[in-house]
């Protein structure tokens, strides 16, 4: 089960893929949820561990959404 922050982070980036065609930064993840940067980096690993999203490392932009939610 993902942690509630989680599930938020995950729902922004599939709200962002629809509006923008492309992935946000961490950024604007950090922003949209109004956390620091290393609270999204965290979100992010757990999603990947997870399976929800693969990223590219040391490269801007790279989140690929992977599954749904359950």
């Amino acid at each position: 089960m993902l942690h509630p922050t989680s599930v938020k982070v995950l729902a922004f980036i599939r709200e962002y893929f629809a509006q923008h065609h492309g992935s946000p930064s961490v950024r604007e993840i950090a922003s949209e949820l109004d956390v620091v940067v290393s609270t999204a980096r965290y979100h992010l690993g757990l999603l990947e561990g997870a399976g929800y999203i693969s990223r590219v490392r040391r490269r801007a932009r790279t989140i690929v959404l992977r599954r749904e939610y359950d």
